[in-house]
């Protein structure tokens, strides 16, 4: 919506590929997965996230092109991935979160 209001194309890195999920459950398991990590804001900014691995999780994330990384037992995304992850998954958020 950002970019159509404004007339501007996102950026390539900001753009996930959500219609290569097959089914709803793919969504539902990144939101649980979400919900379930830790986010680390800085300045007001998404900098990293980082959850337990999982594998329904993590093909999903190689499904929607977001670069991720496996280090010591969980899967994180970093600076601006983890930024653009999470700014499309405001979608996912109910309106008492």
């Amino acid at each position: 919506m950002l970019s159509q209001n404004l007339g501007v194309p996102l950026a390539p890195s900001a753009t996930l590929f959500w219609t290569s999920l097959d089914i709803v459950q793919e969504v539902e398991s990144l939101q649980k997965w979400l919900v379930s990590s830790d986010v680390k804001v800085e300045a007001g900014i998404v900098a990293e996230i980082s959850g337990p691995v999982i594998e329904d999780v993590v093909k999903s994330l190689r499904k929607i092109f977001i670069p991720h990384k496996i280090i010591n037992d969980k899967v994180v995304l970093s600076g601006e991935n983890a930024a653009a992850f999470r700014f499309h998954s405001w979608l996912w958020d109910s309106p008492t979160q």
